[in-house]
């Protein structure tokens, strides 16, 4: 099979992949995030295997298929705001060599996707709360909390898929 091919095929099976991860996100409400944050990790396949362009295409495509086809949307947005291109710009932001700009800019970056939310689709979170904006520097502080823990364990992940993957070929 050649690289396009080859390409083409693991970036669509991780798209299919993602969409099914974000539809059982809107079936158990109470592993959302968790369902969702585990669809935005697998961009990261694509990143390792091929290159960040494939990363770029997994999202692209998942996100058209959630916003399509999804009943629920919550997901989908949180995905595309969030978690779905994470994997690739972290590529390029650890690239950086300097743990506290790279920091400041997956801060940056995760704040900014999660106003964009909290501000422009309260519908993703009407299950939380009404009256959200009033909580948005708390819900940001928790965000941020998590964030880390995320791009940590997420960190370790990509280690341990890099190093499996070195193994076998």
């Amino acid at each position: 099979m050649d690289k396009k091919t080859s390409l083409m095929a693991h970036s669509a099976m991780l798209s299919a992949l993602s969409v099914t991860f974000l539809y059982v996100s809107g079936l158990l409400p109470t592993l959302q995030l968790a369902m969702i944050a585990l669809a935005g990790l697998l961009p990261a396949a694509a990143v390792i295997k091929f290159k960040t362009a494939s990363g770029f295409y997994t999202y692209a495509v998942t996100a058209l298929l959630s916003l399509l086809l999804l009943p629920e949307k919550s997901g989908a947005l949180i995905y595309i705001f969030l978690f779905g291109y994470y994997p690739m710009l972290k590529s390029y932001i650890e690239r950086l060599n300097s743990l506290f700009f790279e920091w400041v800019l997956k801060l940056l970056t995760f704040n900014t996707g999660a106003v964009v939310l909290l501000l422009f689709f309260p519908v993703v979170f009407a299950r939380a709360a009404s009256g959200l904006t009033m909580y948005i520097a708390g819900i940001l502080l928790i965000g941020n909390c998590m964030f880390v823990l995320y791009d940590i364990g997420f960190s370790k992940l990509i280690h341990a898929y890099s190093y499996i993957l070195k193994k076998r070929i």
